[in-house]
């Protein structure tokens, strides 16, 4: 009985962990996003790096970034960003 009670708060902690994550993934991308069209570059390098702790394999974080590393005038970067992002399945609107 103590081992299905110890079970089922594993289990709820995960789910709480997880979506706690996904919450904060996609808050992240969306404040990066708003600081991109405000063109405070600055504050989106540091929402995608929050983006980047959730969920690092996250296409939209590399396009995101492509979009700041351009404007950076650092050009190799957003060779690598890009192309990662389209690896990962990046959907440009």
């Amino acid at each position: 009985m103590v081992a299905r009670r110890w079970l089922t708060w594993l289990i709820v902690l995960g789910c709480v962990l997880v979506g706690t994550g996904l919450l904060t993934l996609q808050v992240s991308l969306w404040r990066a996003r708003v600081a991109i069209e405000d063109r405070r570059h600055f504050t989106a390098e540091r929402w995608l790096s929050v983006a980047r702790c959730c969920w690092p394999a996250n296409g939209e974080w590399h396009f995101l970034s492509v979009i700041v590393s351009r404007r950076a005038g650092e050009f190799e970067r957003t060779k690598r960003e890009l192309k990662k992002a389209f690896d990962l399945g990046a959907v440009v609107n």
